[in-house]
């Protein structure tokens, strides 16, 4: 079969070879129970096959089980398109060597095995790819235009606009604004220590109540760029402003949520920095999923 047009990202490849077509037994004479069965079974097979032909206009995701149904958005259309294609063309090469398997056994009197399309195989990285996909296209958008959220985002200003905050982030590490992040894992430390603050479930209990809200991890990445040239390479935050933590955990445990409620105040020109506190707990999952990676260039 021809190479198959490639995903953006990333490469759906079929695993063509999962079975091979085995030659059936002779059939003896007066062997009727053999030849009854493999009929049934040949009637089973054709009606499976037909309820697949069936659901042309569906498609069902294979990591979480959902069958989508047209129409899709554009971006789903194109993936969901290409992995159809490619199942298309398996189930061409398929028939084709059927045809000569039926040859053969015609041609030597052996009965004739009933025809069984094998759906090629995906891997679980493109599993994962196409299930978020249509999450984001068919629940996270939508949910997004419904709460108002910003259905754009210019990553490639957020150093420009977290540099407007670099005035109240030196407030709050000098200690001359209250942040309510900094008392969090303040406490934190102060309950369980040092050590067992740092255990793998505790700092991600923190990554996901300090994620920047429906910027995601993208966008911490972003505000954290930006924050380590402000801070770090001048030198401002060092271990004696920042103790317990080091200059690099209080930048993505206090300030990159610091500067997420800010960003999401002037993004939806909210009242105050609690009501965008509200917004960015709520949209931290919208964020996660749409805003999972930062983007290819």
């Amino acid at each position: 079969m021809g190479d198959k047009r490639p995903l953006s990202e990333p490469l759906l490849q079929s695993n063509k070879r999962l079975k091979r077509l085995t030659m059936p037994k002779r059939v003896k004479k007066g062997d009727d129970t053999i030849g009854e069965k493999l009929e049934m079974i040949r009637k089973t097979v054709t009606t499976v096959n037909e309820q697949a032909d069936k659901k042309g206009v569906e498609y069902e995701c294979n990591l979480c089980g959902e069958v989508l149904k047209e129409p899709y958005p554009r971006p789903l259309k194109r993936l969901i398109d290409t992995v159809k294609k490619n199942e298309r063309e398996y189930r061409k090469e398929q028939e084709e060597e059927y045809k000569v398997l039926k040859a053969q056994c015609e041609a030597e009197g052996r009965l004739v095995p009933p025809f069984t399309f094998l759906k090629g195989g995906i891997s679980k990285n493109d599993q994962s790819f196409i299930c978020r996909m249509h999450k984001v296209e068919l629940v996270y958008k939508p949910m997004a235009i419904e709460k108002g959220y910003p259905t754009h985002i210019d990553f490639e200003e957020i150093g420009a606009r977290v540099k407007l905050f670099e005035s109240e982030l030196k407030d709050i590490v000098e200690g001359r604004l209250e942040s309510s992040f900094l008392e969090t894992v303040m406490r934190v430390h102060q309950e369980l220590g040092s050590v067992k603050a740092r255990q793998t479930k505790q700092l991600m209990t923190r990554f996901e109540e300090t994620l920047p809200g429906y910027y995601g991890n993208r966008g911490s990445h972003y505000i954290l760029e930006a924050l380590d040239k402000m801070f770090v390479k001048t030198d401002y935050l060092d271990k004696q402003k920042t103790s317990p933590l080091t200059p690099v955990e209080y930048m993505q445990q206090v300030m990159v949520p610091e500067c997420g409620i800010r960003l999401i105040k002037q993004d939806l020109n909210l009242a105050n920095l609690q009501e965008a506190s509200k917004v960015m707990k709520e949209s931290s999952e919208y964020g996660s999923t749409v805003y999972n990676k930062l983007k290819k260039k």
